[in-house]
């Protein structure tokens, strides 16, 4: 599995800023400068109109979500109760290449600002579901079992989060947050063809016809985030460092041809760059870009179960084996929309 690079230009960037913004007409949770302390606590920074937004967007998610399993497991077998496979044993790579719908409301008032996103997919990801296998236990590294199949998607994607500004200097400022972000990406697997590149002999080779593999994953993610934002007359924008060290990640694997199920429970760290802006073409109605990208990593367990079981609420089972999961996902967007 990769391992996450934490991004640390974010950081490197906004404390940069924050070191030049010891000057002139600096405003650090609400002290100014001498020279312009009077002009400023003659005004009411209550009255202030609050800045409301709602806007529609289109953009293109691309990217991937996979699991694997593999390497220790129990088993409710009492002659094999416990022991070690391939690490990996089993990968499967779904891809997230898909247009995306969404409706945003952000709203501003004094130092607070907060936001709410929901988004779902238009399209279905052209790329093929990748299945791989590797079985031997004297050659962990050998390949036994590939397939890709055509997949359909249903994905759901909400982010909402609140933020106060503590520092601002000349129309920029910094700001930190709270948020959270649930994803929902439901799979279909169907009409492929598998092979074995070892020449396994249990391995089965040829088509794959209908539905094979149901698959769906849900990640549950609080957030903290640290923005440096800019402002001018009719431009607006803000870069945000995202990172959470308390994703849930949860999914399931209905192997239809082999009536197989696997529910795996994991949980891990994410990190998110993020960057959008907006420009004012008249006084209500303006357009924006929004650009990021986001990488998360969960470690769990995989609990097995016959067909039969789950309808039985998941009551009995094989056992149980370590589990991955892994996302990274980029996305760009462009928006229009009214400010009240």
């Amino acid at each position: 599995m990769r391992k996450v690079t934490v991004v640390y230009l974010a950081f490197l960037l906004i404390f940069g800023l924050a070191g030049n913004a010891f000057a002139d007409d600096l405003d650090l949770f609400g002290n100014t400068d001498i020279k312009t302390s009077k002009q400023d606590n003659a005004k009411n920074p209550f009255a202030e109109r609050p800045d409301i937004r709602l806007s529609a967007g289109v953009g293109y998610l691309q990217g991937e979500t996979s699991y694997e399993i593999g390497g220790h497991y129990t088993s409710t077998n009492p002659e094999d109760p416990e022991g070690n496979l391939n690490n990996p044993l089993s990968e499967l790579d779904w891809p997230l290449n898909v247009i995306m719908g969404s409706v945003d409301l952000t709203a501003s008032y004094w130092r607070l600002s907060g936001a709410l996103s929901y988004k779902m997919n238009f399209s279905d990801p052209k790329q093929k579901m990748e299945d791989s296998d590797w079985l031997t236990p004297s050659a962990p590294g050998q390949l036994d079992a590939y397939s890709e199949t055509g997949v359909t998607l249903d994905a759901k994607i909400f982010d909402g989060n609140l933020n106060f500004a503590f520092l601002k200097y000349k129309g920029w400022g910094m700001q930190i947050g709270l948020g959270y972000l649930w994803q929902d990406f439901s799979f279909v697997a169907s009409d492929g063809y598998q092979w074995s590149p070892s020449d396994h002999p249990k391995v089965y080779t040829g088509p794959i016809n209908g539905r094979a593999i149901t698959y769906d994953v849900t990640y549950e993610i609080p957030y903290a985030q640290l923005l440096v934002d800019f402002n001018a007359k009719k431009f607006r924008g803000a870069l945000a460092y995202q990172y959470s060290p308390f994703v849930n990640a949860e999914d399931e694997d209905h192997h239809l041809l082999r009536s197989k199920v696997g529910k795996g429970y994991d949980s891990g760290y994410m990190n998110a760059v993020r960057f959008n802006c907006t420009y004012d073409f008249t006084k209500h109605f303006f357009g924006g870009i929004d650009l990021s990208w986001r990488q998360i990593e969960t470690t769990g367990y995989q609990r097995q179960h016959q067909d039969a079981c789950a309808e039985n609420g998941y009551q009995e089972w094989w056992g149980d084996i370590d589990n991955e999961i892994y996302s990274e996902q980029r996305e760009c967007k462009l928006s229009a929309g009214y400010k009240f």
